[in-house]
């Protein structure tokens, strides 16, 4: 794990901001340009150091990898907890399982979340985060993920009100207590069991801790219920400054007679250390990685951008644009003529292309509406067309032969032959997708 220490004031001879600024947006272009060179990621984090630690308010750090901006505070730590998630990886903890739900405590402003979530695009997520200042950056950096949800609320043994210990100068390391007076306990405290209720989830697949004493308020219970469902529990530990660090997922803990009499023993989960995440995952997960492919939606709904072209549409603003959720209008041009969209994606084992087809018009001619797969030289695999009357809905499913490597999702629309006119031929494709 990197030492990440946000320097000191900048000596009387620093640049000027404006230098300053212009050096970092160039290290993040060198980065853009070379994702992979671990060079360039390091040289681009020690200047956002340097900008950080002589600032105050909100700093933004862009990363290739997110296609999104992750806000930080200036002055504070955060840039600490990107580093070590988007520098030491510290989300790449091995695991066998393939978690379907994920959840985050101790979330801070997002980043362990963030990372997780690119890591298991197929999963949904819910992030625990109960201060004030970081579940505002939470909800801001975790915004562009619809799978993320977000909560503001402590986690503890039991569900009550719960005040503040101890705080760290930061706001990033905070120690509770629910043996203060009444008016003292500010915070909403959560149990496990009840998050899971909160969420409407039978239960979590794997639960990452990430704040102190945190083996000791998840096991303070003999066998939660909510460890039945569990595949993995995940410790991050990480030096706290008022305390001993927290103690780490071992047999001590896991074993002794009030905490680990229930689901967490020797038999049913294996324990390992992977600095600095103590994990234990149960010996045979419920939740294997599956050999089918993975949801491949054709308009981006998370970060990052992914090729289109269009052919033939019309001009006017109503030719082609986004509909819905995850879908798009693409107005069928004059009879005679053809209007396509192009999707480049690459296939890893993908077997089918489905869409919804819609004629919202509400008067006109009939509209063709086509869908095919191309492979990288154009030739055409697979292909249907549907013809839709005014107000008419349908869902098309395309199957062909698992295909791997760069294809096309080509949609097309045109009018129906004999029709007179493209008058309200409102054709939309409603949240197309590989699978």
């Amino acid at each position: 794990m990197t030492d990440f220490v946000l320097p000191g004031p900048p000596p009387a001879a620093a640049q000027p901001p404006s230098a300053e600024l212009l050096a970092l947006h160039e290290a993040a272009g060198r980065l853009l340009g070379a994702p992979a060179d671990a060079g360039l990621r390091r040289a681009y984090f020690g200047l956002l150091a340097r900008f950080a630690g002589s600032r105050t308010g909100l700093g933004h750090a862009l990363l290739p990898e997110l296609g999104h901006p992750l806000a930080f505070r200036c002055a504070a730590p955060d840039l600490a907890a990107i580093a070590r998630c988007f520098l030491d990886d510290v989300a790449a903890f091995p695991l066998r399982c393939e978690p379907r739900r994920i959840l985050v405590l101790g979330a801070g402003g997002g980043y362990l979340t963030v990372a997780l979530a690119r890591r298991f695009p197929q999963a949904d997520l819910a992030a625990v985060e109960p201060l004030a200042p970081l579940l505002r950056l939470l909800a801001q950096n975790t915004a562009p993920y619809p799978r993320i949800r977000t909560i503001g609320a402590a986690v503890w043994h039991s569900a009550s009100r719960i005040g503040l210990m101890r705080e760290d100068a930061t706001g990033w390391s905070a120690r509770f207590t629910d043996r203060l007076p009444l008016e003292a306990r500010r915070f909403r405290a959560l149990t496990v069991t009840s998050l899971l209720e909160m969420l409407g989830w039978t239960g979590a697949d794997l639960i990452v801790a990430d704040f102190p004493a945190a083996a000791e308020t998840l096991l303070a219970v003999p066998g939660p219920a909510w460890a039945a469902a569990l595949d993995a529990l995940a410790i991050v530990r990480h030096p706290e400054p008022f305390a001993e660090p927290p103690a780490p997922l071992d047999a001590a803990t896991l074993d002794a007679p009030h905490l680990g009499t229930g689901e967490f023993t020797v038999i049913t989960h294996a324990r390992e250390r992977h600095a600095p995440v103590d994990v234990a995952e149960r010996r045979a997960p419920r939740h294997l990685p599956v050999a089918a492919p993975r949801h491949l939606p054709l308009i981006q709904e998370e970060p990052g951008t992914a090729p289109l072209r269009l052919e033939g549409a019309l001009r006017e603003p109503w030719g082609f644009f986004l509909a819905g959720d995850g879908g798009f209008q693409l107005h069928a041009p004059a009879p005679g003529e053809t209007a396509r969209a192009l999707f480049a994606r690459t296939l890893a084992g993908q077997s089918r292309l489905e869409t919804g087809l819609a004629h919202a018009g509400p008067g006109g001619g009939r509209i063709r509406f086509t869908v095919a797969l191309e492979n990288a030289a154009g030739e055409t695999l697979a292909g249907e067309t549907r013809t839709l009357a005014p107000g008419a809905t349908q869902r098309l499913v395309l199957g062909f032969a698992p295909a791997s490597g760069p294809h096309r999702a080509v949609l097309a629309t045109a009018m129906e032959e004999g029709a007179a006119s493209n008058a309200y031929a409102w054709a939309r494709f409603l949240a197309p997708a590989f699978g």
